[in-house]
């Protein structure tokens, strides 16, 4: 099934730059932010499409795994639910309930099943499969009860542009998104 969904780019975009990392996901990043009318400054649309692998890669390591003074922004539900602030805690357990219910077990990654980019990839195949309520309770109850504390501490980090514009896309997509589905439940009930 071809990717209809932006999820799977933004999934893409939250997991560590691969080799085509660049090539591939920063002209979506542009096009995309114009669909959403999130047109950055020149110099930041510049700085973005000027991002080597290894720009992507060390910014990914300094936001997302280790940086001075620690991890800036976690991407992990669980640092976030209930604030714990520990991995594999109550926000790891919801997404992998969540995973089971929709009739998929999390497979094993180099990520944990409630990292932004296996949410994001979630949601994608949810809503490719068209099962708006679990994509609606997925939502509402799960990402977007954690992803604006990301949002927060990530803008905190300063991140560069390709991060900062990753994260503000995916702000407005979420919350566009939890509208259409609420609005799906509601039309379809």
């Amino acid at each position: 099934m071809e990717p209809q969904h932006p999820y799977h780019f933004l999934s893409d975009g939250f997991a560590y730059p691969e080799h085509d990392t660049p090539a591939t996901l920063i002209p979506t990043l542009h096009l995309l932010s114009a669909d959403l009318e999130l047109t950055p400054a020149a110099d930041t649309a510049q700085a973005i499409s000027d991002c080597t692998l290894e720009d992507l890669q060390a910014e990914y390591v300094r936001l997302f795994i280790n940086g001075p003074g620690g991890v800036a922004a976690p991407p992990y539900a669980s640092i976030y639910v209930q604030d714990s602030g520990l991995l594999r805690q109550q926000g790891y357990d919801e997404a992998v309930a969540l995973y089971n219910k929709a009739g998929l077990e999390a497979t094993v990654t180099d990520e944990s099943p409630d990292h932004i980019s296996i949410e994001l990839a979630f949601l994608a195949l949810l809503l490719d499969q068209q099962k708006y309520q679990a994509a609606g309770a997925f939502l509402q109850d799960h990402l977007c009860s954690w992803y604006p504390k990301f949002y927060a501490r990530l803008m905190l980090a300063e991140p560069d542009p390709f991060y900062q514009l990753m994260a503000q896309v995916t702000d407005l997509c979420l919350q566009q998104t939890l509208k259409e589905v609420l609005h799906e439940q509601t039309t379809f009930s």
